[in-house]
């Protein structure tokens, strides 16, 4: 097992979570139409998570200071459902508590976890993932492999994150640049306690599911012309609705 200092970022979310300001597990998946396996789900899921380190990670505080430790190999926690309607109240209800319980940051399973749910005619899945681990871009990727994994495809092998670790120089020369510029920045934006008022349950956020009118082929020449991204379509759209 590798074993090597945590990153800005990932000591940022890990200390946040140790210190119980509030836990960083984000959510992200999709609705399936199609036949429903549970082993290949399994089967899937361990492929995944044997793919890439940053599903293997786990951290630890020492003598002050937050290491991150590369597992050679790790389940993810997966949990099924199954549920009497296909309606996304009911996945909510029993997934979330599924998504927060019993969080461990030393153990890898524990911070990247599998919700599947098989209703009367489809079935969907959760990805929940820390976000010392895996950010908004990355999440696509995961959801991506998950289901050609699922219906037999070969992937290439891909890098370890740890391959693009920095100089210990660099990221200091980074760190204190990005400090002055963040200086030089006006007052942070503080939102109404509506924001506060409407969280999800025990503050611990919230599931939202959405339905595209336009088709993936359409969005994706839509974003090519602006030269976008989707999730950058969805952040724009997830900022409208905070306005």
């Amino acid at each position: 097992m590798e074993h090597k200092p945590a990153s800005i970022n990932q000591t940022r979310y890990v200390v946040a979570e140790l210190g119980g300001v509030g836990s960083y597990m984000i959510s992200t998946g999709h609705v399936v139409s199609g036949v429903f396996d549970r082993k290949i789900v399994k089967r899937a899921a361990a492929r995944l998570a044997q793919r890439h380190t940053v599903l293997r990670t786990g951290f630890s505080l020492e003598n002050g200071k937050i290491w991150a430790h590369l597992h050679p190999s790790s389940d993810l926690q997966t949990h099924f459902l199954t549920m009497p309607d296909d309606d996304f109240a009911t996945f909510r209800l029993h997934a979330l508590p599924l998504v927060f319980q019993n969080m461990d940051v030393s153990n890898p399973a524990s911070l990247a976890r599998l919700v599947v749910a098989q209703g009367p005619t489809r079935w969907r899945f959760t990805f929940a993932v820390h976000h010392s681990l895996c950010d908004g871009f990355s999440r696509g990727v995961i959801h991506t492999e998950f289901l050609k994994l699922y219906v037999g495809e070969e992937l290439e092998a891909v890098p370890s994150y740890s391959d693009y670790e920095q100089p210990a120089e660099l990221v200091a020369k980074n760190t204190a640049y990005w400090h002055e510029q963040v200086a030089k920045m006006p007052p942070p934006l503080k939102f109404t306690p509506d924001a506060f008022q409407n969280r999800g349950d025990e503050g611990r956020g919230v599931f939202q599911e959405a339905v595209l009118g336009k088709t993936p082929t359409e969005i994706r020449s839509f974003l090519k012309t602006i030269e976008g991204s989707r999730f950058g379509l969805l952040a724009a759209a997830y900022a409208i609705t905070l306005a």
